[in-house]
């Protein structure tokens, strides 16, 4: 009976031990994530910031295990919350140097000695607030809990102020590492640190480090102004893409509800990758066109699939205006695309993956079929 009573007691030790450990990386989540909602709502600073990212380069292709080369830039800040935003590139000649201002929901970058104009897009607003953009709620929060171990702690000094650290650790392979210093007074983000963990070692993706900021300052709002040559723009992405296509869809949060509406097969990876779930659908009908999208993420990092269901010249016009809109000479886009096409149906991946992962998903495309994997 003792035995007994002894193994039920460890039981449940260990059972209070997993609550309690998960109940704390759940609030420290939410408490960072407060932290830094409030801190770039109301902050007001002057920053000199470097970015580094890397480049992994093979005979123009990305690819985690070739030779990787770092861009490093570096910026002067102007900051006023939480929505007036000035950047300057400070490695460049005065003259040509690549100014961003953001004044509300617009956004102006000079181009040479012209303004371009364009509004920002919906889901574009929170990625100017620096913390990643997936730690804004709703589903994410419990995602991440569940595939990353999460733990918040003093560390130190950075550019003369008190930080706290946040670490987001992946459970699985491949995955994102985040570590994230807050000053631990305002909640602006000091430090940036993504890695992953590859068959060749940790790779830095990306690093932003503040080299020095002032909350003391007393800088002009005419720094979110601009005047000159002005060129309104509208985003051929906002027009043709996802914006459009946002606009004519029908929505589903459920993966089994979105395929019973799509007028033919729905193609998935097989398997989907651990961790990952499915998020919404969107299905859109016009013309001779059929077009779905399903949305995937573990908490942090997302992909998402574009399946396209038209007749093969509208697949050719549409693989040749996704093309002409890649950035040229081999710089990596803002996320790695797969276009590709199967079965009659063109595909296109996309996501935060690195371009290899993204390639093998496509690889493993099936026709839907229900089972514990999905």
């Amino acid at each position: 009976m003792r035995k007994f009573f002894k193994i039920g007691l460890l039981f449940l030790l260990i059972l209070v031990a997993l609550l309690t450990d998960n109940l704390f990386a759940q609030n420290d989540l939410q408490t960072a994530f407060e932290k830094v909602k409030k801190g770039y709502e109301t902050a007001r600073f002057h920053a000199v910031v470097t970015d580094t990212v890397a480049i992994p380069f093979v005979r123009g292709r990305h690819h985690p295990a070739g030779r990787i080369r770092y861009r490093i830039n570096k910026w002067e800040i102007w900051y006023a919350g939480p929505n007036k935003l000035r950047l300057e590139r400070l490695n460049e000649k005065k003259s040509g140097r690549l100014i961003i201002v953001r004044n509300g929901e617009k956004l102006f970058t000079r181009f040479r000695h012209a303004w371009v104009a364009r509004k920002i897009l919906h889901k574009e607003g929170e990625s100017f607030r620096e913390f990643p953009i997936r730690l804004r709620g709703g589903p994410y929060f419990g995602l991440v809990n569940k595939n990353y171990n999460i733990q918040l702690t003093k560390n130190g000094k950075i550019a003369n102020r008190q930080a706290d650290l946040l670490s987001i650790l992946p459970k699985y392979k491949r995955r994102i590492i985040w570590k994230i210093w807050l000053d631990d007074e305002t909640g602006i983000i000091l430090r940036q640190v993504q890695q992953i963990d590859t068959p060749w070692g940790l790779k830095i993706v990306r690093a932003k480090q503040v080299i020095s900021i002032d909350y003391q300052t007393d800088f002009q709002d005419s720094l979110f102004t601009v005047s000159g040559e002005m060129v309104e723009k509208k985003e051929p992405f906002e027009h043709h893409g996802r914006e459009h296509f946002d606009k004519k869809a029908n929505l589903f949060r459920h993966l089994e509800d979105l395929v019973s509406a799509a007028p033919g097969a729905i193609y998935l990876p097989e398997p989907i990758p651990e961790g990952f779930s499915f998020i919404e659908g969107k299905l859109a009908r016009r013309h001779h066109m059929t077009m779905t999208q399903m949305h995937f993420s573990d908490g942090l990092i997302d992909f998402s699939i574009f399946q396209i269901d038209a007749p093969e010249k509208m697949q050719k016009r549409f693989f040749k205006r996704f093309r002409r809109h890649r950035p040229p000479d081999g710089r990596r886009p803002p996320m790695e695309i797969i276009p590709f096409e199967k079965d009659g149906f063109a595909f296109l991946i996309m996501g935060n993956f690195p371009a290899p992962w993204l390639a093998k998903l496509a690889r493993q495309m099936r026709p839907y079929s229900k089972n514990p994997n999905h």
